[in-house]
């Protein structure tokens, strides 16, 4: 399932990475401003606790950790695609493209995930869970880090 789910993003017609740079430069990012900056420090803790967790946990953990983070990825692409059109009048499908891959791509994701959890998962539910709430702890203290980040370069 994990390969499936590679090859799926690998074998879109824009793989992410490409896609991603198409937003960016769209908004006047070149690549080397996308290259050389590094990540910021709650991007790093959500990376360092996935790994953490995909690493080092039961498969179950795992998986639902995995999970939590795919369940969302859909519907936030199509609230980020609504916003650039709305907001930063993005309508260029170079400037669309990163957000309607994942906005398609991940339900088939998020489906392989749900799926794998209600057939295989087994042991402990409570840690499980646990172990899903760390998951996404990570996800919203990355997100309040680019807040803190955005509040320090404003000063």
């Amino acid at each position: 399932m994990i390969r499936e789910n590679l090859a799926e993003e690998e074998r879109s017609d824009r793989a992410a990475p490409e896609a991603l740079a198409g937003f960016c430069g769209g908004r006047g990012v070149g690549e080397d401003d996308i290259t050389c900056c590094p990540a910021l420090p709650g991007t790093k803790a959500v990376v360092q606790r996935f790994r953490e967790i995909c690493g080092d946990r039961p498969v179950a953990e795992a998986v639902a950790a995995l999970y939590a983070y795919e369940a969302q990825v859909p519907e936030i692409a199509t609230t980020k695609i609504d916003g650039l059109k709305r907001f930063y009048g993005v309508t260029q499908p170079e400037g669309l493209a990163y957000f309607e891959v994942h906005e398609e791509a991940d339900k088939a994701h998020r489906a392989a995930w749900r799926g794998w959890l209600e057939e295989h998962a087994s042991g402990d539910e409570e840690e499980i869970l646990k172990t899903t709430n760390e998951a996404l702890d990570a996800l919203w203290g990355a997100l309040d880090a680019v807040h803190c980040e955005k509040q320090e370069v404003m000063k």
